[in-house]
């Protein structure tokens, strides 16, 4: 299985592209998952629902079955726990691909297809991030791909795992 982290700056189209990168490896016969990372608070479970009475109950792990999918909700702090148990559930997967943030360990690729607020992109300063997924922004020290080149950004992925 291979990992591709894909970060990027609030609304600079990280989940456009992961959506259209994902669509695309999908029809390329890769069998693909995903990850959000989130540095926010979301409540995961909802308040007053059985789910939430039995991990507010005490128990370490609860889960959701229905007949259209499953949720497993554990509470905890530590992020690198939680992503290696994700990981070690995606085993059967080609390709995963992780929307985080600069504090997610590992080389990352960062979109930067919208610039709000007059922002410049971290790649300017991170050397964690190894390209640029831009078709807007001309300058970095790092390369720039397109975000429609998706034989490029996978083949780059690939080179620097």
């Amino acid at each position: 299985m291979k990992t591709i982290c894909i970060v990027g700056q609030k609304n600079a189209g990280k989940t456009t592209f992961i959506s259209g990168f994902i669509h695309w490896l999908t029809f390329q016969n890769y069998k693909v998952g995903s990850i959000k990372f989130s540095p926010h608070r979301h409540n995961l479970d909802e308040e007053g629902k059985d789910s939430y009475k039995h991990r507010k109950s005490g128990a370490l792990k609860s889960a959701f079955i229905t007949p259209k999918g499953y949720a497993l909700f554990e509470e905890t702090a530590d992020i690198s726990t939680s992503k290696a148990f994700i990981l070690s559930q995606y085993q059967d997967l080609d390709i995963v691909i992780i929307e985080g943030n600069l504090s997610l360990q590992g080389k990352k690729l960062e979109v930067f297809e919208y610039n709000t607020e007059n922002r410049q992109p971290y790649a300017l300063e991170n050397t964690s991030i190894h390209a640029l997924i831009s078709s807007s922004f001309q300058q970095a020290s790092c390369p720039i791909i397109h975000p429609s080149n998706f034989t490029e950004i996978l083949a780059f992925a690939e080179s620097i795992s």
